[in-house]
């Protein structure tokens, strides 16, 4: 068990040497969702009338948009989780670290250490570019607890799931042709930029069905206060099916990694 978290901690700090010698990496991740928050806030800022503030649950579509933005920030992060690993395995590094006297677990579990922790200072990044903004979170340190305990939540499920595609596909080409496909329909068939009664029947059913939702969710409760109250969200039940969705997933990217290892 020591072996085990020493090696995830020393390859986790692998990950981080990794971040810190590639400052574009940092400045680009910080400057995507920035971009989503100037862009689609202005764009979208007079969306809200008098007669659409009860469905947004506030007057400030950015207030609305900035949920939406860290959760989406979270999800490209956790896709984007299983790179590094496949090339690796491009390059026969990763053969040299199963054959190395280390915890093979731990290979995988820094990655999703780093995962969570580059995906939470980026969710800092954006509420403290938000407050900037003029936004703020209503739930105070409560709130702030909850949208990062959320936004974990949801890392975990898509960090494994991209692990496992790290190693269903042999070259990164498939990998990025895959994940960006993904993340589209996962973003715009959510909550993340209007609220499900705004939506066609077919894409509200598939919006409530969406996990992104299930943590956008309670992030924007926390944000807007009053907000599951007022439109009935049940931060509990979100809560229930992300953490269902984690064990499935991390059920399936177990098994994907040790038909691999083996």
């Amino acid at each position: 068990m020591g072996t085990f978290f020493s090696d995830t901690m020393a390859l986790t700090r692998r990950w981080l040497l990794h971040l810190r010698r590639q400052p574009m990496m940092l400045f680009f991740g910080a400057m995507q969702p920035i971009m989503w928050l100037l862009l689609f806030g202005s764009l979208f800022k007079n969306i809200i009338t008098d007669e659409t503030v009860e469905k947004f649950g506030t007057d400030d579509y950015l207030t609305f948009q900035t949920a939406g933005v860290v959760v989406m920030t979270v999800l490209s992060n956790a896709f984007m989780g299983g790179i590094p690993i496949l090339f690796d395995r491009e390059t026969g590094f990763l053969d040299k670290l199963l054959v190395a006297p280390i915890s093979r677990a731990a290979l995988f579990t820094s990655r999703f250490v780093y995962v969570v922790i580059f995906s939470l200072g980026q969710v800092a990044l954006i509420l403290g570019i938000a407050w900037l903004m003029g936004v703020s979170v209503a739930g105070g340190i409560v709130g702030l607890l909850q949208i990062l305990a959320y936004s974990a939540l949801l890392a975990v499920a898509f960090t494994m799931f991209s692990l496992g595609l790290a190693f269903v596909f042999k070259h990164h080409a498939a990998y990025f042709a895959i994940s960006g496909f993904m993340i589209t329909p996962c973003i715009f068939v959510s909550s993340a930029l209007v609220p499900f009664s705004m939506m066609p029947g077919w894409m509200e059913w598939a919006a409530k069905a969406n996990p992104l939702t299930h943590a956008i969710e309670p992030v924007r409760a926390a944000m807007i206060e009053g907000y599951a109250a007022k439109l009935g969200t049940n931060i509990l039940h979100d809560a229930i099916f992300l953490i269902v969705f984690d064990i499935i997933a991390v059920l399936w990217g177990l098994r994907i990694l040790r038909r691999a290892v083996d």
